[in-house]
């Protein structure tokens, strides 16, 4: 993986989920595509093996410690009352929630979030990182649409025009992308003309 130079910084394409969160940078490719994304590890198992999506779950053990993705679904069955779920969910509908008789903002801790995914790629490329692509459910209305930029800024990537992607047309893009590095196949459709075309994304909540 090419290490980030301050003249080139990468965008990082995120999928905050609600079960689940990834991340992913483009990596040059010698095709007709130029770039493919490619999804970059976030943590480690006990083993040491290298995890590619993180757990969208935040525990507080005590105190004002908070323990984010694997470690905190180890704590789901044990202190279930000391762990946030659904956190997607709950962001832009809610403004607070309440663990262990603190009161927490849900975009603080989706920032969290955040920002745990956006030091796992700076730590793998080598370099800081502040632009960013997220997907987002098509039913978002504008507030958790507004609220999920509160918690990128709070985080620290930079908003732009472009910073949200609808999740039905990043998965149209992603296969048009895909498509311009290969032969159309048989009975594959063939986007060189007009045509209608029905999007299903099956989310793991929202």
């Amino acid at each position: 993986m090419a290490r980030v130079t301050a003249k080139a910084s990468p965008y990082l394409g995120i999928d905050f989920g609600t079960t689940t969160s990834l991340v992913a940078c483009g990596r040059p490719v010698n095709d007709a595509r130029g770039v493919e994304p490619v999804v970059l590890p976030v943590e480690r198992d006990e083993s040491g093996a290298a995890l590619e999506s993180l757990p969208t779950l935040l525990y507080f053990p005590g105190g004002r410690r908070l323990v984010i993705g694997e470690a905190a679904r180890e704590q789901l069955g044990l202190r279930p009352d000391r762990v946030v779920r659904r956190l997607k969910q709950l962001l832009g509908r809610f403004p607070r929630v309440a663990v262990a008789g603190r009161s927490y903002a849900t975009t603080d801790l989706a920032a969290a979030v955040f920002r745990r995914l956006r030091r796992s790629a700076e730590e793998h490329l080598g370099g800081r990182v502040r632009e960013a692509i997220v997907t987002v459910p098509a039913s978002f209305d504008a507030a958790r649409r507004r609220a999920l930029l509160d918690a990128l800024a709070a985080a620290g990537f930079a908003i732009r025009a472009h910073t949200l992607l609808d999740e039905p047309v990043a998965a149209l893009a992603s296969y048009l992308h895909d498509r311009t590095a290969r032969a159309r196949a048989r009975g594959e459709l063939d986007f060189a003309a007009e045509r209608t075309v029905l999007l299903l994304d099956v989310g793991g909540g929202t």
